[in-house]
């Protein structure tokens, strides 16, 4: 007899929250379930969408989001690299609108609204990627060549590389005098 009908039968009901699929507490079957829900992430899916599913056998939400905070199990070693993964899904996704927007199955500005929102999503979750910021970067063989027209500038700037170790052979600093032109001449 299951303990639900046990209740109903004698009319002690219980207010502990019954949970078929209770958080691990071996760490090997923890591990063995944030695997699993980093396949689902690197798929696509969200953590509130996975803990929000009762038929997957995995913890609900509020322990998925504990073991991230806690890094309980070694989650977010698992779940960042899925993150990642999960930022080209949804390039993949992108490339699914496009095709439906020329099909004419969606809306072009329904298109619109779904690609920029996977296109933040994916500029955040792997920015090295998909981020529409540049980063300049130098290297030995090809310095970043910054000139200063300001003296205060340029010595604060010179200050500044100096407090970086390991970043004089990536970038050079000129500074010039620059004053501006008399404007009694004009």
């Amino acid at each position: 007899m299951s303990a639900s009908c046990l209740e109903r039968e004698t009319g002690i009901f219980s207010m502990k929250r019954i949970n078929k699929h209770p958080p691990a507490r071996d760490p090997e079957i923890a591990r063995e379930m944030i695997t699993e829900v980093c396949r689902l992430v690197r798929e696509g899916s969200n953590l509130k969408a996975i803990g929000s599913d009762k038929n997957n056998g995995l913890p609900d939400t509020s322990t998925l989001y504990r073991w991230k905070a806690e890094n309980r199990y070694g989650f977010n070693d698992l779940y960042a690299p899925a993150r990642e993964a999960r930022a080209d899904s949804r390039a993949d996704k992108i490339d699914e609108i496009l095709e439906k927007v020329e099909s004419g199955e969606l809306q072009p500005n329904q298109g619109r609204t779904l690609i920029d929102g996977y296109k933040w999503q994916a500029a955040i979750e792997k920015p090295r990627t998909y981020s529409e910021r540049q980063i300049l970067q130098g290297d030995a063989d090809n310095p970043i060549h910054v000139e200063a027209s300001n003296q205060a500038l340029a010595q604060a700037l010179r200050e500044a590389l100096q407090a970086m170790p390991g970043n004089s052979d990536v970038l050079s600093l000129v500074a010039r005098d620059v004053t501006p032109d008399d404007p009694e001449k004009d």
